[in-house]
């Protein structure tokens, strides 16, 4: 896996063309689906999440689709959004504390690698067991999908906190090696225009990471 790391490889058919452009539609289209939900049905605090979530993963998905890296800019975006509302299931685990452990740096890079190693797994057990997955990638590039799956969800952890750090009520992302808490004190969880706008704003950066990654991605690739 660490040449995968530091080798990012080459897919064996071309990313641009007609079977990668449906799954991207097919991606877009799902993403914009849940977009509407999270918007009409979810409560203030999941916007904001979301938001932040979109803008953090914003220039990483631009950067990889311009790089011609399509599949991993799915998977890094979709690793993060996931992680993004993660650390909040302790508000619904009545052993948990909120804003406890799950809030932590430490929460993400375990969740980041058991992601990872999930994924690669996952991922193996199709290639082996699957011809048309063998006829368009290699077991190189699903290693190193698994390892940019797992980098998603660690920052997709790191979104989340740094949501709940600009509030007053702040977050000890350290803990229990650092007990110091971290707040900013922009804006209260609970306000609905700043969720509501940063909810917006990721979503306004995430339509320019795609429209900078797809211009470089049918302009040829490269950043």
């Amino acid at each position: 896996m660490l040449s995968a790391i530091l080798n990012p490889p080459a897919y064996k058919s071309p990313c641009y063309n007609w079977w990668w452009w449906c799954v991207l539609v097919l991606r877009v289209a799902s993403g914009y689906n849940l977009l509407v939900r999270i918007i009409i049905y979810s409560d203030m605090l999941r916007r904001g999440h979301t938001g932040m979530s979109l803008l953090v993963s914003a220039p990483f998905t631009g950067l990889l689709l311009a790089g011609g890296f399509v599949a991993e800019a799915i998977v890094f975006t979709g690793s993060l959004l996931a992680g993004g509302g993660l650390p909040d299931v302790d508000t619904r685990v009545p052993v948990v504390k909120h804003r406890g452990f799950l809030h932590t740096v430490w929460f993400g890079l375990i969740y980041g690698v058991l992601l990872g190693i999930v994924s690669l797994l996952v991922l193996t057990f199709l290639y082996t067991n699957n011809s048309i997955v063998q006829s368009v990638v290699d077991i190189d590039s699903l290693q190193w999908i698994a390892v940019v799956s797992g980098v998603g969800g660690f920052a997709g952890v790191l979104s989340h906190l740094l949501g709940d750090m600009i509030t007053p009520w702040g977050i000890n992302p350290f803990e229990p090696v650092d007990d110091r808490k971290v707040k900013f004190e922009l804006t209260k969880a609970s306000n609905e225009s700043s969720n509501t706008a940063l909810l917006i704003v990721g979503f306004v950066a995430m339509i320019g990471a795609f429209v900078y990654g797809g211009t470089h991605l049918v302009g040829g690739g490269g950043f």
